[in-house]
């Protein structure tokens, strides 16, 4: 249930995945959001933000097959290794099906990271003049490098979800 007391829908896991009720909760929160941004036509800047630096895994899982079963597809980027194509990926995206980008990577070795962060703040227009669903999973230190070495894309985002580190694992209900 939400906050208004809904049942909240769309979340389709596969049989057997386990996961957190804070973690899935965290995952309905963001599918709300990107539901409401394609009914409305409107972008979605959504940073998923988790202390350490596993990766979201089950969480991302979740969301991509929830956003399946709304005939939605997913993007994934690497913005480390994508970073010179990132606004060409917006452009060659067909209107008739918005993509939701999965954005990750933000930290790059050798210093090409505030490569990734000076492109975000330059294409921060784009990605809201593109209407974009995106959802930018990050680590708190991706999080507070992005406050910091981008603070004007920082000012575009919409939400921020902060994912707590699964303990209590759960099987989730496909009726939820």
């Amino acid at each position: 249930m939400n906050q208004s007391g809904k049942k909240r829908r769309g979340l389709k896991p596969t049989d057997g995945l386990k996961i957190s009720k804070a973690r899935a909760e965290g995952v309905a929160v963001l599918l709300d959001e990107i539901r409401l941004a394609l009914e409305w036509n409107r972008p979605s800047i959504l940073l998923a933000v988790q202390k350490n630096n596993l990766p979201f895994g089950k969480a991302e899982i979740l969301l991509e097959e929830s956003l399946r079963a709304m005939n939605q597809y997913v993007i994934r980027v690497d913005l480390c290794k994508q970073i010179s194509d990132f606004p060409r990926l917006l452009f060659r995206t067909p209107e008739s099906r918005q993509p939701v980008f999965f954005f990750s990577r933000l930290d790059c070795e050798a210093g090409r990271g505030r490569d990734v962060y000076r492109a975000l703040n330059l294409h921060r227009e784009t990605l809201i003049e593109q209407h974009t669903c995106g959802i930018f999973w990050l680590t708190s230190e991706e999080a507070a490098s992005l406050v910091r070495f981008a603070p004007d894309f920082w000012a575009f985002r919409h939400r921020v979800v902060e994912f707590a580190p699964e303990r209590n694992l759960r099987k989730i209900d496909r009726e939820r």
